[in-house]
Order: structure tokens, then C-alpha cells, then sequence
């Protein structure tokens, strides 16, 4: 790296740590209410009171704020509760459940916040709550003693809910909560809360553009253009944006393949498999937005590793992640088809996010795909012989992962080249001709195992998914035939889904893991001057923008809480680079 190089790249890697941990207020230049009486006469006639329980919306957020106007703060506590406990695993519910009852729902338990009851009829001057005069205020309701007023049957209810074990344990208090709601509905939409609200709503609305953000620094480059680390302006919220190049598209004639990408992205709904947030276009370029990821690729930390290989429970953890996100990908009747070290990426946290879903293709049951897509030595028998690709297709990918991160390299079998013996885990042209001319007849398999990597239990995995029949191959039945497997016979699933289990590798959040700018190097788009964009092509794209709500929802209540919060000195040390981010 050169010394101009490492100047420029430490500069932008600072800007973007610091766009990471940017807490200062934001602008999002809503409409004044006086424009939007339509939107707020449409929203006031089909707003539900349960509109204001959907937990990680703004509405949710800015009905909360006004129960603590409201002084009702134990309230929101027990609402806050409510969405780690839906999100936990069987065995954490338990304890969530049995926590939360005691701290906010227990009438012997002295509150908090000082209350001492529910909120009187009138409230005179000087009036006595806990040991504090207040005067002209409304006191705290604790939402224990509320509860045990007039509500006992509902506390002796929930709490045999909650010594059996039942999921429903607090049905009967939303149920009454819901009511008592409904009596503030009206002083909420006569707030300048639910004006908000409605300017949120029409905010959400509002389709993002390229202006809308600001580009920090290149971290890498995939097929047609850069991926870059992005800020978007108003909500301060950073994003990973991959660029494509519309003249090389056209020039490549992938336009349906593009297309295809973002449709399945928008699909996604899963923690372990990168999902999309935005879907742009302008003049020259298509744009996928999604979350930044920076904890690097596999591929990145298996380089930095001393034998290039991962512990075995390190190694085991990722596969196990991996494979919650491939059953998420075959929900939808996808196979992903390039499944390597690159194209896994960990989280903040150190949790498996599978990425680049650009060669995902969808099964149809009257035509089998042949064709070869994907990257060499990670490609099934079958794909590689164009014999058909399916999902366990996907599995012998993840078992060459799975010895790669065991052992430091890929598999390796000789094949017998006067016999026309070829090899799944060849890379040579003359081995992919051979697997057209021979089929599976002289299919070469048997990498070695060797044992002071490998151990009993993985060997045994790996052979059932290095089977070159794929109607023979573990997995074939589904992702949970290889998660029944003995290597994983002290995993608890549902914990795993649930994110709860701890990596055995955390990121440092305070380095940026990806090449220097220097190494990404710049897109030669010099051949594809001379291809011309017509309105042919500007029509091929006419439903490529797309904005997920959810994720919109969640950026805008990010925004509301810097909004609400003081502004927070940023420190950041020297950006030091790593592998690409994104791809």
C-alpha cells in the first residue's frame, strides 16, 4: 500500500466509523400537517388501537412517548418487554416471562418510579405521590397496583399462566391493557404526537433517490460497479449501496439477472441472509441498498487465521448459521448456487449473514436447470456435469466450506486423466469437459480427512454430503436432516435462531473490514462508452425502486430517538482496513 494510499484510506474509514456512531439530532423535513389533511382524515378513520402496539414502528414509539407524558412509565416498560420475549427461544421465554412479571407486574414489588396506584379522578395541588408534592402534575400509575385495583382475576390468571409454562401467559393483560387504551386513544390523536405520526406515514412514502446519500468510501467490487459505504442524509442511518452499471449490464445482456437479484433480496426476511432495504435507480446505474455488515467475510478471517483454518466449534457455528439461512433461502423454492467463504459475511455481533444472492435461481417443476453458474470447486456433481441443480445442491457447497474452514484448503481427489476421470472439486477446463463427456459414471470423490483436523463426527457429515447422487445426499429431505446430524448433537436450535447462542468470534466495531482503496482499485468502464441507453431500456427498470417497510420503520424510530436524545461525543481510532464488506 502505498503511502498516499494509506492516507486516503485511513481519512475515509474515519468518516465512516464516524458515520457509524452518529447520534446528533436529525432533519427529516417532514410536511407541515396543514398539507397532509387527506392522509390525516384517512389515517383517523382506520387507526386501530392495536396500530399503537406493533412494537419497532414509529407509531409504537410515539404512542409510548405519550404514556410517559401520560406518566404511565411502567406501562411502556411492559410493552418494551413484549417483543424480546415474542422473539426468544422456548427456554429464555421462560425466564423473560418470569422477570418481567416480577418487576412490572408484581403489586409487591415497590415500583421504580415511586408510584403508588392508579391515577386519581382529580388531582388537587400539593397532592402526595410516594414522598414527592407535586403540584398541577398527573401522578405515576403503576401498572402493577392499576392491575391489582381492578384487575386482580387478570394477575391471578397470568400468574398461573406463568408457573405453567404457557405461551399465552400474557394474553389477559394486553387484553385488558388494549381496553384501557383505547381510553386514551383520543387524547393521543389530539396530541402533537399523532401529528407526527401522520407526517411520519407520509415521510415513508416518499421514494428514496441516489441524492438522498452520501457515499464515504469504496469497500469493494462486485461484477458491475463498486460497492460503497453510504450515509443516507436525513436519517443519518449508514447503509452498504452496490452499484451496477447499467451500459455494462446491457452490454452483458443481464438485465433479467439484475432484476432477478433484487426481487429475491426483497424477499428475505431472515437475520442469517442479507435482505434488502432499498432499491434505486438513476440516469446511468441500478443500486441495492442494504445494511452495512462489518464484520468481514469468511474468506477474510480464514487468511488471517495462522493455519488459514478455524477451531472446529468455531467452524461448526458457522456452518449451523449458515444453515438456517439457506433453509430461509429453499423456503421460498430458491437455490442460492454460490455458496463459499466469500459470500458469508458476519454481523456487528459475529453472527453469519449469507450475502450476494446475485446467482440465486427459482425452481420450476416443469423445467430442470443445467446450466453452470456459480464458482469452481464449489460445485455439486451434478452442476457441474449439467445434470440439474437443486437445493441440496446447496449443501454440497456448504460441506466444501466446511472442510476449507477445517482444514486451511479444499478438497482435493486425483482423477485418472487417460481414464477421463474428473472431480467435483477440479478447477481445470479439461476436468468440466470430462464431467460433460462422462457423466457420473467416472465421478472421483475421497478427499483425505485428516484426523487431527477433522474429527469422527465431522468426517462422518461430510462424507454424507460429498455423496455424488444428490436423491442420496443427507439434506435432500431438507436442512433439518443435516442439523439432526450427531456433529451438532449439543446445538439448541431454537436458541440458535434466535441469535442467542454466543459467537465465538466478536468483530472490532472500530475497524474497517475491508481492502484499502488503493486494492479495490477502479471499474474500467472505457469498452461499454460506445453502448447506448434508450427509453427501451429506462422501461425495463420501471419497477426496479422499491423501499421496505419494515426497514423504513425502523430507520425512521432510529431518527425519532436521536431526535429525542442529546448529541453524544464520537471517538474513533485509527481505521485500520481488512477484507470487503459487501459484495
Amino acid at each position: 500500500m502505498s503511502f498516499f494510499d494509506e492516507v486516503e484510506t485511513t481519512v475515509a474509514n474515519t468518516r465512516f466509523l464516524q458515520a457509524c456512531d452518529d447520534n446528533a439530532k436529525v432533519d427529516l423535513q417532514l410536511k407541515p400537517i396543514a398539507e397532509l389533511a387527506e392522509l390525516e382524515a384517512k389515517i383517523r378513520g382506520s387507526i386501530n388501537i392495536l396500530d399503537f402496539l406493533k412494537s419497532e414502528t414509529t407509531c409504537f414509539w410515539l404512542f409510548c412517548k405519550f404514556l410517559k407524558q401520560e406518566k404511565h412509565p411502567s406501562f411502556v416498560a411492559f410493552l418494551e418487554q413484549l417483543q424480546p420475549y415474542k422473539k426468544a427461544s422456548r427456554k429464555k421465554r421462560r425466564l423473560l416471562a418470569e422477570e418481567t412479571f416480577a418487576k412490572h407486574l408484581d403489586p409487591s414489588t415497590p415500583p421504580e418510579d415511586g408510584s403508588m396506584g392508579p391515577v386519581p379522578t382529580t388531582t388537587g395541588k400539593g397532592s402526595i405521590i410516594g414522598k414527592k408534592s407535586v403540584v398541577d402534575e398527573k401522578p405515576i400509575v403503576n401498572l402493577a397496583r392499576f392491575l391489582a385495583s381492578d384487575h386482580q382475576d387478570v394477575l391471578d390468571a397470568t400468574k398461573k399462566k406463568l408457573d405453567s409454562g404457557s405461551s399465552a401467559v400474557w394474553d389477559d393483560v394486553v387484553s385488558v391493557l388494549v381496553k384501557y387504551f383505547e381510553t386514551k386513544k383520543d387524547a393521543f390523536m389530539s396530541s402533537d404526537l399523532f401529528t407526527q405520526e401522520v407526517q411520519l406515514r407520509d415521510y415513508a412514502k416518499k421514494p428514496a433517490q441516489y441524492a438522498d446519500f452520501r457515499v464515504f468510501r469504496v469497500l469493494g467490487r462486485g461484477a458491475f460497479g463498486a460497492v460503497s459505504a453510504v450515509q443516507k442524509i436525513d436519517t443519518h442511518e449508514v447503509f452498504a449501496m452496490k452499484e451496477m452499471d447499467k451500459k455494462k449490464v446491457k452490454a452483458e445482456r443481464m438485465e433479467n439477472m439484475c432484476i432477478a437479484e433484487k426481487k429475491v433480496l426483497s424477499k428475505m426476511q431472515s437475520p442469517f441472509v442479507l435482505g434488502l432495504d432499498y432499491a434505486i435507480t438513476n440516469e446511468d446505474s441500478l443500486f441495492l441498498i442494504f445494511p452495512v455488515l462489518g464484520g468481514g467475510d469468511l474468506k477474510f478471517h480464514l487468511r488471517n487465521e495462522p493455519d488459514r483454518c478455524f477451531s472446529p466449534a468455531r467452524a461448526k457455528f458457522y456452518v449451523a448459521e449458515t444453515l438456517l439461512g439457506l433453509e430461509h433461502i429453499h423456503s421460498f423454492d430458491i437455490v442460492y448456487r454460490d455458496l463459499k467463504p466469500n459470500n458469508i459475511i458476519l454481523n456487528q455481533e459475529g453472527h453469519v449473514v449469507v450475502s450476494d444472492l446475485g446467482l440465486c435461481i427459482q425452481l420450476r417443476k416443469d423445467k430442470l436447470i443445467k446450466h453452470l453458474a456459480g464458482t469452481a470447486g464449489y460445485w455439486a456433481p451434478e452442476i457441474l456435469s449439467k445434470q440439474g441443480t437443486y437445493k441440496v445442491s446447496d449443501f454440497w457447497s456448504l460441506a466444501v466450506m466446511l472442510y476449507e474452514m477445517l482444514t486451511g484448503r479444499r478438497p482435493e481427489t486425483k482423477s485418472n486423466k487417460k481414464n477421463k476421470e474428473w472431480s467435483p472439486f477440479g478447477m481445470s477446463t479439461e476436468n468440466e469437459e470430462n464431467a460433460l463427456l462422462n457423466k457420473e459414471g467416472c465421478c472421483k470423490i475421497g478427499p483425505a480427512y485428516p484426523p487431527d483436523k477433522i474429527e469422527p463426527d465431522a468426517r462422518d457429515l461430510l462424507e454424507l454430503l460429498f455423496e455424488a447422487d444428490p436423491t442420496k445426499r443427507i439434506g435432500k429431505g431438507g436442512a433439518k436432516e443435516i442439523m439432526a446430524h450427531k456433529w451438532f448433537k449439543e446445538y439448541d436450535w431454537d436458541a440458535l435462531a434466535k441469535m442467542e447462542m454466543v459467537p465465538p468470534y466478536i468483530p472490532d466495531n472500530r475497524t474497517v473490514h475491508a481492502e484499502s482503496i488503493g486494492e479495490v482499485g477502479q471499474m474500467d468502464n472505457n469498452k461499454f462508452k460506445k453502448t447506448k441507453l434508450t427509453e427501451e431500456d429506462d422501461k425495463i427498470y420501471e419497477s426496479f425502486h422499491f423501499s421496505n417497510p419494515k426497514s423504513v420503520q425502523r430507520e425512521l424510530v432510529a431518527a425519532l430517538v436521536k431526535m429525542d436524545a442529546p448529541a453524544q461525543p464520537v471517538e474513533v481510532t485509527e481505521a485500520a482496513s481488512g477484507c470487503c464488506t459487501i459484495l
